[in-house]
């Protein structure tokens, strides 16, 4: 092994040529090898995906003070977490049971994309992140939107809209399945912060789906261990309606078979923009405003109202910001000017 400029290490061998990284390319999927000479000790590995003609090699950069600061408080909440689990709080158990799981599928999913060489190779390693991030972020919303759109559909034939959309029932009851799908919920946005953080996913000055992501861990999980507010959150996850539609673009267009799909990924569009304004947004938006006309009626001195007023605030300002990122996505490609690198991004 030597440096070849710019930090890039390459490989040496028999048969093995010495090709230069991709231009441009910073980060790379990796696998831990450690050198030591010198007193240096230096941390490389081998590329996710090997070519016909050899493996190239590049270092990692270093973590960055926004990835650091989530980092330490992803640490402070999974310590608060088992901490109660500890304690007995055993309907917490479903956020392991959610964090686990998607860590499973996407171990399994980077596993076959590795056994074929020629899908994704279009892709730069850091793009193939992102491909497998969002092939499991859509698994995510998928099973999650089902799930909440049944338990709905099942408590509207129940009670009636007018029951369940009482004070008493939004913040002191919980319908039947709504704490296991929560919690499940709540274990994959912190698979995913994880995630993302151990990729470099994310914008470090614009950190927006980390942001989002904490809101929704801590709103979560107070929740669950308060046993408060459960419904109310359980109506916050029928934006995952709109996240299907959301990564599967993402999915198809890092997948490299746009070509091929593109009326379907003109229907998929429209219905992009229907969910954005129906599932996300204007369920957000009600939901605020219950907050504010219930807001006498919560208990005095509780943490439900300040945290989720706080809450539903992050995530209005949020969706504005996805709006704007859509829109931007959306002109883009009308414009025929489709870039792996733009895609991965948004």
């Amino acid at each position: 092994m030597e440096a070849e400029g710019n930090g890039i290490l390459m490989e040496k061998g028999p048969g093995a040529p010495v090709f230069p990284s991709d231009a441009g390319t910073k980060d790379r999927r990796v696998t831990s090898v450690e050198l030591q000479g010198n007193g240096v000790s230096s941390r490389i590995g081998t590329d996710l995906r090997r070519s016909q003609v050899g493996r190239t090699i590049s270092a990692r950069p270093s973590r960055d003070g926004t990835g650091w600061m989530f980092l330490a408080l992803l640490v402070i909440w999974t310590l608060a977490l088992g901490w109660k689990i500890w304690e007995g709080k055993a309907n917490l158990w479903p956020v392991i049971y959610g964090w686990a799981f998607f860590e499973t599928f996407n171990k399994v999913l980077s596993f076959v994309v590795a056994m074929d060489p020629k899908f994704l190779s279009n892709l730069q390693p850091r793009h193939v992140d992102s491909f497998l991030n969002t092939a499991v972020s859509l698994l995510h919303s998928t099973a999650i939107s089902i799930a909440v759109v049944s338990l709905l559909i099942d408590e509207h034939r129940e009670q009636g809209i007018a029951r369940m959309w009482r004070h008493e029932v939004l913040t002191q009851k919980a319908w039947p399945g709504a704490h296991t799908v929560l919690g499940f919920s709540c274990g994959y946005f912190a698979y995913d912060q994880w995630d993302m953080l151990r990729r470099r996913l994310y914008k470090p000055r614009a950190p927006s789906v980390l942001t989002h992501h904490l809101v929704l861990l801590t709103c979560f999980v107070v929740a669950l261990f308060k046993n408060s507010c459960i419904n109310y959150l359980i109506l916050t996850l029928v934006c995952e309606v709109h996240s299907v539609f959301l990564h599967l673009r993402k999915v198809i267009l890092l997948a490299g078979v746009n070509r091929a799909w593109g009326h379907l990924l003109r229907i998929e569009w429209l219905l992009n923009w229907i969910a954005f304004f129906t599932a996300r947004c204007a369920v957000h938006i009600m939901i605020t405003a219950k907050l504010v006309q219930d807001r006498l009626k919560f208990e005095r001195g509780t943490v439900e109202l300040p945290l989720a007023s706080l809450g539903m605030l992050g995530l209005n300002v949020l969706n504005f910001l996805l709006g704007l990122g859509l829109w931007k996505a959306f002109k883009r490609e009308r414009s025929g000017r489709l870039d792996s690198t733009k895609v991965a991004e948004d």
